[in-house]
Order: C-alpha cells, then sequence, then structure tokens
C-alpha cells in the first residue's frame, strides 16, 4: 500500500510465494481484497497487513475482485468461468 502524497510504502500484504492477480479496497477503507492464483481470495486488514479471511470457492485462478461501493458484498471471477458473491 502506497501513501500517494509522498509516493512511500506503507503496508507490504503477502502470503507466501502466491500471485496476486488483482485487488480492491472496500468502501471503508479498512480491507483490501486480494485474488490470487492459488484460487483464493484473501481479506487483508489495512491497519495491520494480517490475512483476517480467506474465501475458498473458485477451481481455477481468481483474477478479479471488487468490493459494492454501499455494502459489504464482494464480488470475484475466475478463470473457473464463474462469478461469485460474498
Amino acid at each position: 500500500v502506497w501513501d500517494v502524497s509522498d509516493g512511500r510504502c506503507v503496508r507490504v500484504m503477502r502470503a507466501g510465494a502466491v500471485n496476486f492477480l488483482a485487488c480492491s479496497f472496500d468502501p471503508l477503507g479498512s480491507f483490501i481484497a486480494a485474488a490470487s492464483s492459488d484460487k483464493l481470495i484473501r481479506l487483508f486488514r489495512v491497519s495491520d497487513g494480517e490475512v483476517s479471511r480467506t474465501l475458498r470457492g473458485h477451481t481455477k485462478e481468481v483474477t478479479c475482485v471488487a468490493f459494492h461501493p454501499s455494502d459489504r458484498l464482494l464480488a470475484s471471477g475466475s478463470l473457473d468461468c464463474s462469478l461469485r458473491l460474498w
């Protein structure tokens, strides 16, 4: 996570050797959903960079994630040709 006002890195999100393919901030800016090559979605807390929840259900790489702007819904898309609402 970068501070755009001065260009410095303020937080690094990691989950082993996983490749993240997409990410999205929740509407309140408290969480980042990260889509990954290992078929999972990880919800990271922005405050400390830790994984708060892992979402399982896709059978191939998760390629996109997006939070609904006024709700706590998260949409994800995958190479398994599915769209999921969480």
